[in-house]
């Protein structure tokens, strides 16, 4: 098979799961209203109560990818994903407990959450628009800032997934991130 349908073949797979993972985001924060009528009498709260937070999620998460936006834009997709993978190392040994970074929605180019073992969130990233970025459904640093899952990898591409554009983000088992400018194998 020659290397243009490989690329196009691959490119059907990464748009393929990136849209399936941000559909099922989607799904996801529409079905918390299903579960409203559950969950009011519990928390002793009136639909109002809980619709207005929902908006004020929805409000909070436009201003923070707006200016997750703009810090892409300015700073480039790779030097903020690699300053969450080193903030959630540092998070991890300053308070002595495992702090997870995990993509929103299953898709990190929809942005992520790092938040420590308690689920205190630490910092979140907001969507990365013309950034491909495959990688794993976590990274988890122990309280020593060392990767639990093993060797992990993170692939980048921008402007469509372009492979001149490619570059790895590599967590060695130490949990430090080392960035190549190629695909990851």
């Amino acid at each position: 098979m020659s290397s243009t349908a490989d690329g196009l073949r691959q490119d059907v797979q990464v748009i393929g799961l990136i849209a399936l993972a941000h559909g099922l985001s989607h799904f996801f924060q529409i079905a918390t209203a299903v579960v409203f009528p559950l969950i009011k009498d519990d928390l002793g709260v009136s639909y109002a109560a809980l619709g207005a937070t929902v908006a004020l999620y929805y409000v909070v998460s436009g201003i923070c990818q707006t200016l997750a936006g703009f810090a892409v834009d300015r700073y480039g997709a790779r030097r903020v994903l690699f300053s969450g993978l080193v903030l959630a190392r540092s998070e991890a040994i300053t308070r002595n407990t495992a702090v997870t970074i995990v993509p929103s929605g299953g898709n990190w180019s929809e942005g992520w959450t790092i938040s420590d073992s308690s689920g205190e969130v630490v910092e979140r990233q907001g969507r990365m628009p013309q950034v491909i970025i495959v990688g794993p459904d976590r990274v988890t640093y122990n309280r020593a800032g060392r990767v639990t899952t093993g060797r992990t990898s993170i692939s980048l591409m921008a402007n469509g997934g372009r492979t001149a554009h490619a570059r790895c983000i590599s967590i060695d088992l130490s949990g430090r991130p080392v960035e190549k400018q190629e695909s990851c194998s």
